[in-house]
């Protein structure tokens, strides 16, 4: 394959992954610059590593892992160089805000409070969620986290029992 087919092919597939490439990175850092850092680490990983694909999975499963990968190696990274910032980080928790009951209960109010619950998630559950909302089937989930596709919907079902308890914690009455 030449270079310039290679480089096509490697357009392609980030052209078609790359909204959900960079949701992972969004279920892995909070701050938007680091966001942007690391999805630009994703790609370079990418890059490398495309003739390392061997076919044996989707290709699309394949960059998810990778990007889950490179994500968690900047968590590594970032860990052991500012581990008193990211326990102070951790104890304070996102604030969900209070949400109205009844009639004046806005659903734009519902949804960001559900991504406030999402936030607070741990980083593995985050990207579970982002998988699952981006419709992707339990096994390439399962693929992408490395783990079995039955753990992926107990997982799923755990993840959402939580958000439940969450939600009613803050006093908030799911219709």
């Amino acid at each position: 394959m030449s270079a310039l087919e290679e480089e096509a092919r490697f357009a392609s597939a980030v052209e078609q992954h790359r909204d959900a490439l960079y949701r992972v990175c969004c279920a892995y850092v909070r701050d938007e610059s680091d966001r942007q850092d690391i999805y630009q680490e994703v790609l370079i990983h990418l890059w490398k590593s495309l003739d390392g694909f061997r076919g044996e999975s989707n290709l699309g499963t394949w960059m998810y892992r990778v990007a889950v990968n490179t994500c968690l190696g900047w968590l590594r990274h970032e860990k052991r160089r500012c581990r008193l910032l990211e326990r102070a980080r951790e104890e304070q928790p996102a604030a969900v805000p209070v949400m109205g009951t009844g009639s004046e209960t806005n659903p734009d109010e519902a949804v960001q409070r559900l991504y406030a619950c999402v936030a607070r998630l741990a980083p593995v559950d985050r990207l579970l969620v982002s998988l699952y909302l981006e419709e992707m089937p339990s096994a390439e989930i399962g693929a992408v986290l490395g783990i079995s596709e039955g753990n992926v919907r107990v997982k799923l079902h755990r993840i959402k029992n939580q958000l439940r308890e969450m939600m009613e914690k803050e006093n908030y009455e799911p219709r």
